[in-house]
């Protein structure tokens, strides 16, 4: 049995928002009570990179994944969760350009700034992850999903007046 690939970015891209979501905040402070050097800020824009590569294949597998099910959900639903997916894929990308940014500056007050700036993003990033994931579970097993149509053997949304 060929399992799709799209649930097991998306488990990894959700993992990851979690993890620098923790990760950017301890580090900042740490940095900023001179705890921990200043360098060590590199392992947020680093595993930021790895969330956003994880992001992208999350979208384009959702892209080929959403050609399975068009025939079983609303169009609109599925269009939804996409649209959330590339919002999530967009602030993963604006997160890292921050964290990036942050490491960059010379002056360490606007390392600092640019560094809050980039755990704000994190945040958002978390929330729109945890959007995007509800929806998508919603569309697998929620009360009208693929799980559920498939079991009751609901025919396909474009069927015509003899069921196929």
């Amino acid at each position: 049995m060929d399992l799709p690939l799209h649930p097991f970015v998306v488990h990894i891209a959700i993992g990851l928002a979690l993890g620098v979501a923790l990760l950017a905040p301890t580090v900042l402070l740490a940095w900023a009570r001179d705890v921990l050097p200043r360098r060590c800020w590199w392992l947020v824009p680093g595993l930021q990179a790895v969330l956003l590569v994880s992001a992208l294949a999350a979208v384009r597998s959702g892209e080929v994944a959403s050609l399975d099910v068009r025939d079983f959900l609303e169009l609109e639903r599925i269009d939804r969760h996409e649209a959330r997916g590339d919002a999530f894929a967009v602030v993963a990308l604006a997160t890292l350009a921050l964290a990036v940014g942050a490491g960059l500056q010379r002056e360490e007050r606007r390392a600092r700034r640019v560094a809050l700036a980039a755990v704000v993003g994190t945040v958002a990033q978390l929330a729109l992850g945890a959007a995007t994931g509800h929806a998508g579970g919603h569309l697998v097993w929620g009360p009208d999903g693929v799980v559920e149509r498939a079991r009751t053997g609901a025919p396909s949304l474009r069927a015509g007046p003899d069921g196929r």
